[in-house]
């Protein structure tokens, strides 16, 4: 954190019919915080994997 780079794995729980879709989702997040403004830039991709 000392250089302020972000990286993390989430993953989401619901139990909402409409957004059910999500708790089979892994995703990653790669960005960097501003340590001086606080400001936060992140990317979110979800992850799919292809099989040949």
């Amino acid at each position: 954190m000392a250089e302020g780079l972000i990286a993390a794995a989430p993953t989401f729980q619901t139990g909402s019919e409409k957004y059910g879709w999500l708790n089979s989702v892994q995703a990653v997040v790669a960005g960097n915080v501003n340590l001086e403004t606080g400001d936060l830039v992140y990317h979110l991709y979800e992850v799919v994997v292809s099989l040949p």
